[in-house]
């Protein structure tokens, strides 16, 4: 089985999120991510709040193709991560890996995987 990654990519409005939504795909100024994903992973769409230091995540897309046509499939989601202090010059990046450990301190495959169990496993 395949080492699931999880992404984290900002967007600046709702409209812009919901384009990417009803596209399937990832921001054009992503480029470099969008390279980056493999099928099965996972791309949360988040704001990053100065003010209380969350991530606001809006929206997960799991990668279903990332060959010559990248496909994302997006499912509405409102969770907020509270990232370290560290952590949170990351979230000031337009877009980010998250490593492993803090994905798994986020618990982010159980929340990912669970809003896609109508399509199966990742690959």
């Amino acid at each position: 089985m395949k080492k699931i990654s999880f992404y984290r990519v900002d967007y600046a409005t709702p409209a812009e999120l919901e384009d990417w939504v009803r596209e399937r795909s990832l921001p054009s100024t992503a480029n470099e991510l969008k390279v980056k994903v493999r099928e099965g992973d996972y791309v949360l769409a988040a704001r990053f709040d100065l003010h209380t230091k969350t991530g606001q995540v809006r929206a997960v897309g799991r990668v279903m193709r990332s060959d010559a046509v990248l496909d994302v499939e997006w499912r509405a989601e409102g969770f907020d991560l509270h990232p370290t202090q560290q952590g949170c010059r990351f979230w000031l990046m337009s877009n980010f890996r998250f490593a492993d450990s803090v994905a798994g301190r986020y618990m982010l495959e159980k929340k990912c995987t669970g809003l896609f169990c109508d399509v199966g496993n990742p690959p």
